[in-house]
């Protein structure tokens, strides 16, 4: 679907093919640099276009422990059960 304004989506966006180990994207004026990717992404490149990424030091996020709701005290407002709400 083309953006407001634009008569075409053009051909200004990278497909798999075109990102190589030695290649940098230009994302939004900003050149980005592919220093390593993980396990899936390596074995993805390697077996579709022959090509060798290196295994980076790809961390994914450790969602933190879930915590205990505080209760507000019952403030005389209401009854007891809107404050537990």
């Amino acid at each position: 679907m083309n953006q407001p304004g634009q008569n075409f989506i053009g051909d200004n966006y990278l497909t798999c093919d075109e990102i190589t180990p030695d290649s940098n994207i230009n994302a939004y004026g900003r050149i980005f640099e592919i220093t390593g990717v993980d396990e899936f992404t390596q074995s993805f490149y390697r077996r579709s276009y022959g090509y060798e990424f290196p295994l980076g030091n790809v961390q994914f996020a450790v969602p933190t422990e879930p915590m205990a709701p505080l209760v507000p005290p019952y403030n005389g407002f209401g009854d007891e059960q809107d404050t537990l709400s």
